[in-house]
């Protein structure tokens, strides 16, 4: 995690589960912005092309 002011950036790496049981593991990074001790914004970037291709499609 970096932290500066009130802006904070994590890497981090998330296990998804879908509701028909499918798995799928990813690395993201998150930017948080905060404000008075509140959150304000979260933005998360992930590999999107890896999410589309482990997502079930409907059937």
């Amino acid at each position: 995690m970096i932290v500066e002011g009130d802006n904070a950036c994590v890497f981090g790496n998330y296990d998804y589960q879908f509701p028909n049981g499918e798995k799928m593991n990813g690395d993201v990074s998150e930017i948080w912005t905060s404000k008075d001790g509140k959150l304000t914004s979260l933005t998360i970037f992930f590999d999107t092309l890896t999410f589309d291709r482990n997502t079930p499609k409907a059937q």
